[in-house]
């Protein structure tokens, strides 16, 4: 589940600033997958926070400040915003969460 979340959160990142239309559509698509409070299928977003003890509030505040960053080619200031990170040792199973800043341009 923590693989569903990192992916999700990689594509937001990454095209969050994007002008392109493929990548437009790929960031709305991630980026409704956060919005959607739906927990009847085991992948949703609050269903797999809610699995590694995440708060899918605060990863969402944090999600909106990185996607208030301007389009490239516009005006930029650089953002910094705590977001819960989930830490995963495949070899002992163990699983740790923290804050961790993340900048974005």
């Amino acid at each position: 589940m923590s693989a569903v979340l990192e992916d999700a959160l990689r594509v937001f990142r990454r095209y969050a600033t994007s002008t392109s239309r493929r990548d437009r559509e790929l960031f709305d698509e991630v980026r409704e997958w956060f919005a959607a409070d739906e927990d009847g299928w085991p992948f949703s977003f609050v269903n797999i926070c809610e699995v590694l003890g995440l708060s899918a509030a605060r990863i969402r505040l944090a999600l909106a400040q990185i996607a208030s960053v301007p389009p490239r080619g516009a005006s930029i200031h650089q953002h910094r915003v705590e977001t819960d990170h989930v830490t995963v040792s495949r070899d002992a199973g163990n699983l740790r969460t923290g804050t961790s800043a993340i900048s974005a341009q």
